[in-house]
């Protein structure tokens, strides 16, 4: 039986809107939960529906009985919701295949080899430290970093080289497996 208070031919007004929220906030939960067997869900898709048609107040239009506009809406967006947890878990599953997780471990052997080059360089003197830095992680050149100091290019060089040997050598076990993971 159709309430002659909740039919609408015209905008909804919002003392309206909530006399349909409370009239069918349960029955609408339940719609829901037939098809999401979630009954948390369930009152959160009503929710939404509910919060989406106030805020269209102004704007939306239903011809007839709300009921059933509110039904069809709570229906599509459970079905709505279904699709999306069934697409995120095929995303899911997807990370888990055997060429995720070789990506996955690569990233950590690359976090890993990160930190030991941190390391050694944290074990580098001072000034060669410092220089070894302004050029590898701030992108300077030679030549800004000797600006910046107050020394010769040269010696700019030197100390690069300098770290870069002491790299190489506390590196050597590891050079193959660094050619292989960054390429």
């Amino acid at each position: 039986m159709n309430s002659p208070l909740l039919q609408y031919n015209v905008k909804i007004t919002e003392p309206e809107f909530r006399k349909a929220y409370f009239k069918y906030f349960k029955a609408l939960c339940l719609v829901s939960y037939r098809c999401l067997n979630n009954m948390d869900d369930a009152e959160d898709v009503v929710q939404q529906v509910f919060l989406e048609l106030y805020e269209h107040l102004d704007t939306k239009s239903i011809q007839g009985d709300v009921y059933p506009y509110l039904k069809k809406a709570v229906y599509y967006k459970s079905i709505d919701l279904i699709k999306k947890e069934k697409s995120q878990k095929k995303y899911i599953e997807s990370l888990t295949t055997a060429d995720q997780t070789g990506q996955m471990e690569n990233l950590f052997d690359r976090t890993e080899l990160e930190k030991t080059i941190y390391e050694i360089v944290d074990t580098l003197p001072g000034q060669c430290r410092h220089i070894f830095i302004k050029s590898r992680n701030e992108g300077k050149s030679n030549k800004e970093i000797a600006a910046e100091l107050n020394i010769s290019v040269r010696t700019v060089e030197a100390h690069i080289f300098k770290a870069l040997k002491k790299l190489k050598t506390a590196l050597k076990d590891h050079l193959l497996h660094i050619l292989f993971s960054f390429l």
